[in-house]
């Protein structure tokens, strides 16, 4: 009877010793995750017209209405832009 109390015990020591080091792993990779996010953006498209053709060197502007800042770029070549 000691000897199957021992195999009882046994896998929920394991168990216990497995959440911990899960534990142990998230708490120290959370922090990394967090670093990876950064508060800035951007925003890109192509300009093209209603049948799919690229207009090259169109004004893009983009305006925040709470700030007012507005950010202007040209479209390239291909039609593309990005705005910072």
């Amino acid at each position: 009877m000691t000897f199957m109390n021992c195999r009882q015990t046994y896998p929920r020591k394991a168990d216990a010793e497995l959440k911990r080091l899960l534990c142990l792993v998230v708490v120290l990779l959370v922090p990394a995750l967090t670093l990876a996010q950064s508060y800035r953006g951007s925003i890109r498209g192509k300009v093209v017209d209603p049948s799919g053709g690229l207009i090259v060197g169109a004004k893009v502007t983009a305006k925040n209405d709470a700030t007012g800042l507005v950010r202007d770029t040209v479209a390239g070549a291909d039609g593309a832009y990005v705005l910072a």
